[in-house]
């Protein structure tokens, strides 16, 4: 333990990749993910190379320390939470096969760079001279095509993307990998130790999430953090989804992200109209064996305020009760006043006795 008043400094790239080594997991299952075939189409016909969840900070302090796996949907956001998580493994999906080859791109990026700064130079680079070097040094066939193709399209979202954090992330203090030494150091290590992969995969689909449960289990590990960004809001718990999702070994302190922009919701301050919701891993799986919840716009609408407004926490593991609360948490609705009978004067003489 650290004394009083000190902080402990960030263990080098070496300590993590022997520390790992002797964990020795069995990672073959991993190294097998099955993707989902091709969607017929893509989300708005638009490739999200970055995310526009603009209060991740959010997520920090449930994200924080909590290593195991970290499965997630989209693109950079999921690397924040690697560093910030220092997660052993890391499981990347998204059903836009662009966004998986943008993923290699990242994973060469790692690979190639010792150091943030380095980091940060391969992707500032407009001419791509280093990315594409490390592209045909690690890729070949279809995958390099893929990598090579996303990197030209995206490169300078990228860029954009790591002005944007660091105003939204760095300058309050929260660290990022492009940003803080240790968080760098821990993503890195991860993906020279060979424990980062990538899968085209949907939410609802029997194929690459039946996978990722699989190869987590075999390999002795837990699912600690589950970002989902905002891919919920397309689609209702079927039988399939449910399948998948209760197919993720959690614990009790594993925790699952989700951003909605259900106008209904409270949104975020500053949050790019998104509201943001955590829920514990146990409180997902009661919620997914209950009928009467068919979406995640039910656990963000039934969950307890968390910080602030735009942001809560759902650790119920019983939905009903949780619905209850939250329907007697609602302020009455004023009845409808009732207008006073209609009385019609008489014109007429009064009937002669």
């Amino acid at each position: 333990m650290a004394a009083a008043g000190r902080t402990m400094a960030p263990m080098s790239p070496f300590v993590v990749l022997a520390i790992l080594a002797t964990q020795a997991p069995d990672l073959s299952g991993f190294a097998a993910l099955a993707p989902d075939p091709s969607p017929a189409e893509i989300t708005r016909g638009s490739h999200y190379w970055i995310g526009n969840e603009h209060r991740l900070d959010l997520f920090f302090p449930e994200v924080k320390g909590k290593g195991g796996v970290h499965v997630g949907v989209g693109a950079e956001q999921n690397w924040l939470m690697c560093g910030w998580s220092r997660c052993e493994a890391i499981v990347l999906m998204d059903f836009d096969q662009s966004i998986v080859d943008l993923h290699r791109v990242y994973f060469a990026a790692f690979a190639t760079a010792e150091t943030k700064e380095q980091f940060l130079a391969l992707w500032l680079d407009k001419k791509r001279t280093g990315l594409r070097a490390a592209l045909k040094a690690r890729y070949q066939g279809a995958e390099l095509k893929g990598a090579l193709a996303a990197l030209d399209v995206a490169r300078w979202n990228v860029e954009r993307r790591f002005g944007a954090l660091k105003t939204q992330l760095v300058d309050k203090g929260i660290p990022t990998y492009f940003s803080n030494d240790g968080d760098y150091a821990h993503v890195r290590s991860v993906v020279v130790a060979g424990r980062a992969f990538a899968v085209r995969g949907d939410l609802t689909a029997n194929r690459a999430m039946q996978s990722i449960g699989a190869a987590v289990t075999r390999a002795g590990m837990t699912v600690q953090t589950w970002y989902l960004s905002n891919a919920e809001q397309y689609f209702s718990y079927d039988k399939q989804t449910r399948a998948n999702y209760l197919g993720l070994p959690f614990t009790e302190t594993s925790v699952v992200l989700r951003t909605h922009g259900w106008n209904s919701l409270r949104y975020a301050k500053d949050g790019n109209s998104y509201h943001y919701g955590i829920q514990t891993g146990p409180s997902l799986q009661a919620f997914l064996r209950e009928p009467a919840v068919t979406s995640s716009r039910q656990i963000l609408q039934w969950a307890a305020l968390h910080g602030e407004k735009g942001c809560s926490l759902q650790a119920s593991t019983a939905p009903l009760a949780a619905k209850a609360t939250f329907e007697a948490s609602r302020p009455a609705k004023p009845r409808p006043k009732t207008a006073p009978a209609a009385t019609t004067a008489s014109t007429s003489a009064p009937a002669t006795p």
